[in-house]
């Protein structure tokens, strides 16, 4: 009986203290995933596209293509572009092609600001490196920042 009780004497205080450090180093964090890259909205231009196009989004020798949506809806595309972290800023290229003319509808470049981003809140993971762009109406790949981390 005596060594029951010693046993739960020495067992409850020291589990106390453990699950109070785990209470205090626990954050609260979502489970939202991102990965580094350029984003860009190609919305503005689908309304001047008389057919099925498609998009050529580059960060130097990194690239990702895309096709023109069936109708009026937003058109987005993302480039993920591991290893961002050592930078500040992109160069980023975006061509859109007519499909049956092969015709050059869109094209420009821009250098754009990264922005650090934390999905699931700050000291949570993952870190990521984000840029944004639009392609205007007028011809031109406008950068675009979006929130603040």
């Amino acid at each position: 009986m005596v060594r029951h009780l010693v046993h739960r004497m020495v067992v409850l205080p020291v589990l106390t203290v453990l699950l109070a450090g785990c209470a205090a180093s626990t954050r609260n964090c979502t489970l939202i995933g991102a990965s580094s890259g350029v984003g860009a909205d190609l919305s503005q231009i689908v309304p001047e596209l008389s057919g099925p196009a498609h998009a050529k989004l580059c960060v130097g020798a990194s690239c990702v293509t895309g096709r023109s949506p069936k109708d009026q809806a937003p058109w987005m595309m993302f480039l993920s572009v591991p290893g961002l972290a050592s930078q500040t800023s992109v160069s980023v290229t975006l061509t859109v092609t007519h499909d049956r003319t092969r015709h050059v509808i869109f094209e420009s470049s821009v250098v754009t600001p990264l922005r650090e981003f934390q999905p699931n809140g700050p000291g949570c993971s993952p870190t990521v490196y984000q840029a944004h762009v639009t392609a205007s109406g007028s011809g031109a790949l406008v950068s675009v920042i979006i929130g603040s981390s």
